[in-house]
Order: structure tokens, then sequence, then C-alpha cells
């Protein structure tokens, strides 16, 4: 059967299928993918292919109560390609993929402090990745693999320990496209505050942790 057709959870996800020339996708099974069932809803989650129960979309976990956070602006990628950032151009190496990975990483963590102290639920901002993670050695994808690199849609399991956070339902950060599921009710959808911080640059998120703990 052609992989673009009948997708694997590899294929499906880095983009591959969409490529086809086939036609739409008979199938996607979602195996080949970290933190078993936890990364599978995951990236489920994301692609908006899992629908959860209508509070998923109304209130966050425990006591996060009074909605959601979510980053303006993209997160960190849109202030990088913005910038014509050096490090989303290849050749790529490992250490620019640390450096890149630990950049979104600060932002990351900021986000869910703040939302912690405002008593909402984090929701990701869409990540970037040089390389692609895999259990063996490689030189930045899947043997044989044909994904584009950077990785603008980078899952969740590729930088967080969802496993851990499964732990702590309410550091569990919603997907970058929760915003957009088709299942969120549009009073949810349309009940939006934007709120800036003058001091904070995204292009530098170790900056809101500086204003956090002042």
């Amino acid at each position: 059967l052609p992989t673009s057709l009948f997708c694997t959870g590899f294929t499906f996800v880095s983009g591959y299928c969409e490529k086809n020339t086939l036609g739409r996708p008979f199938t996607f099974h979602a195996c080949w993918l970290f933190y078993e069932a936890l990364g599978k809803r995951a990236r489920l989650r994301s692609l908006g292919l899992w629908h959860d129960s209508a509070s998923y979309y109304e209130r966050g976990e425990g006591d996060r109560t009074d909605g959601f956070l979510a980053l303006a602006d993209d997160g960190w990628l849109g202030t990088a390609e913005a910038a014509g950032s050096e490090l989303l151009l290849p050749p790529h190496s490992v250490d620019e993929h640390m450096r890149l990975v630990h950049a979104q990483l600060a932002l990351v963590r900021s986000g869910m402090v703040l939302a912690a102290l405002l008593r909402r639920q984090f929701v990701m901002p869409r990540i970037v990745c040089l390389y692609d993670k895999w259990w063996a050695e490689h030189n930045g994808t899947i043997p044989a693999a044909k994904m584009d690199q950077p990785i603008k849609d980078c899952p969740q399991d590729h930088i967080l320990d969802l496993q851990m956070l499964n732990g702590h339902q309410q550091w569990l950060p919603r997907q970058h496209t929760f915003l957009r599921h088709g299942d969120m009710p549009e009073a949810v959808r349309a009940s939006r505050a934007n709120v800036s911080l003058a001091e904070y640059s995204a292009s530098d998120p170790l900056q809101l942790d500086a204003l956090l703990k002042a």
C-alpha cells in the first residue's frame, strides 16, 4: 500500500502525505510516535483529529479555572522568521538545534509560569526544530525520510517530557492549534483579551524570566 495514502504517524506528521499526488489519505495509523498513548493523543490533537469533551475547551485543569493563555506572534518562530534568523538557514548542526530549542523552551517555561500565576492553562506556541527526534544515530532526519528542515511544526514530544507532565495535568499545555480546533466553542473563541508586557521582547524570552522574578 502507498504510504502517502495509508499514513503512519511519521509520514502524516512530517507532511509527506500532504505532498502526495494520489489524493487525500485514507487512514492515519498513529504508530512510531513517542510516549505511547500520551504522544499519540497529543499529535492527534494538534492535527485536529482528536475530539475531547466540551470541558476540555471551556476551562483548564485543576485550579486553572480562568481560561487559557497563549503567546502572541506565534511564539518565538514568528520573530525569528521576521528577523531572518541565521539559525533557520542550512546547513544545520546539533549545537544550532540545541540553541534554537533552548531559546524556545525559555519562552515556554516563562509562559507556563505566567499562566500559573493567572490561573490559566498554557497553550503551546508553534515550535520549530532543526533536527528530527529518533532513537538511533542520524544526521538531522530519519534515514530515507522526506522531511523538510527546519521542522516548523515540531511536535510537543520532541521537546517536552509528556510522561512527567501527565502527572501534573495543570502543567500539561494545550497544543498550539488548540484555539483553532473545530470543537472550540464560539463563546470561548470570542472571549479574548490582548495583554502586552512593555518591557518584554519576544526575541529575548529570558527577559520575561527577569520580570517574573522582580
